[in-house]
């Protein structure tokens, strides 16, 4: 029995809103301040945008392809402004591919999906590239039909290279528009292991977030909750979302998490007793509430994140508990160390 791919309805997705990569992130800043004036912008990573040239030059005489990863938004600033950010790309390896094809099938397509959910959840496909060995950068009329059934979205993406020619080029929508440019990101490691701005973390917290909810895996959307205030706190690229109170359509925290019984019991800050009547005056600090953090973090076992935010105590707020914040900052690295050799 022959396998078919069905299509479905033209893909429809409700664009979450995020300001635009920083600028400290491009590569070059040569004309980027047309290209960041573009009612569509484009961002692709440097190692990505690597990683596929890699792989269709292993065998530049056929074509390959594969699926890019990351995320579409609306600017934040500017609504009427979108933007898409790939953050990752995933090659398809098929045996049904000649000078002048590339064929994948439900397999493949069902591979790469599950490699999306497994390794990148809470990110979309956003396109698809693949190589024109000899014969340029160019969408055929069997692209045309593949973006119209599959990547039919205003910001879905199509890349083209022809690796004998050193040529590439982005398309975009239904039409196959081509993009008249677009920016490339340095590598972000210090942050984002994938070198992606650190909105693309975000983003797919909060998809992983409300999937949780609407599967009503409370334990899990809580953690995640936890995890996407930690990052927005720790990071300066979200610091509008703090400023804001809020992130997409959530509120943001700012209640006190009273720790449970536990190694760090001894570490909490004292609660307000009414007994002292300056307490009642008392501000609730920056550093407090990073602090707080660490302590929630600590006590979810997302311990990468504790000690995130312990060095950042460290190193902004030298003279805060520092001998607190040495002990659990210590207690951390232990138990993140006993939960990577249990392979978890």
């Amino acid at each position: 029995m022959n396998e078919h791919i069905r299509f479905g309805e033209p893909f429809e997705l409700t664009l979450p809103v995020e300001k635009l990569p920083p600028e400290h992130l491009l590569v070059s800043d040569q004309e980027s301040r047309w290209q960041r004036s573009q009612p569509f912008q484009l961002y692709i990573v440097k190692s990505v945008l690597d990683q596929i040239w890699k792989h269709v030059e292993e065998n530049p005489r056929v074509e390959s392809g594969g699926v890019l990863v990351g995320h579409p938004f609306r600017n934040l600033e500017e609504p009427a402004v979108t933007f898409v950010v790939i953050a990752k790309a995933i090659r398809q390896d098929s045996d049904n591919r000649s000078v002048g094809h590339f064929t994948v099938g439900p397999h493949e397509i069902a591979a790469a999906r599950a490699e999306i959910e497994e390794y990148y959840p809470g990110l979309v496909s956003v396109g698809w590239y693949h190589s024109h060995p000899g014969h340029g950068v160019f969408l055929s009329g069997l692209d045309l039909q593949i973006v119209r059934s599959i990547y039919n979205a205003d910001w879905h993406v199509s890349l083209v290279l022809d690796p004998q020619r050193k040529e590439v080029a982005f398309f975009r929508g239904p039409d196959g528009m081509k993009v008249p440019g677009w920016l490339v990101l340095k590598e972000n490691s210090a942050t984002q292991p994938s070198g992606a701005p650190v909105g693309i973390r975000a983003i797919a917290l909060f998809n992983q977030w409300q999937q949780a909810q609407e599967s009503g895996e409370d334990r899990r959307a809580k953690r995640l909750l936890r995890q996407l205030e930690g990052l927005i706190l720790s990071e300066a690229e979200l610091q509008h979302w703090q400023e804001m109170g809020e992130y997409q359509n959530i509120a943001l925290s700012e209640k006190e998490i009273c720790p449970r019984k536990s190694a760090v019991e001894n570490l909490a800050i004292p609660k307000d007793n009414g007994e002292n009547e300056s307490n009642a005056s008392i501000v609730d600090h920056p550093q407090d509430k990073i602090y707080r953090q660490a302590l929630r973090h600590f006590e979810d076992e997302n311990y990468d994140a504790a000690i995130s935010h312990l060095r950042i105590l460290k190193d902004k707020y030298r003279t805060y508990r520092p001998e607190d914040v040495e002990s659990l900052l210590t207690l951390s690295k232990q138990r993140q160390n006993n939960t990577k050799r249990r392979g978890w």
